[in-house]
């Protein structure tokens, strides 16, 4: 954690692989919820 926190660009990978998955999840459950 704390290379993370002293690598800004890790913590920006991070959060868009976060924000991709979030999204991922929503489609699924959406095309599911259809």
């Amino acid at each position: 954690m704390k290379d993370m926190k002293m690598n800004p660009y890790g913590i920006l990978m991070e959060r868009i692989y976060v924000l991709k998955k979030s999204e991922v999840v929503k489609g699924a459950t959406s095309d599911t919820d259809q």
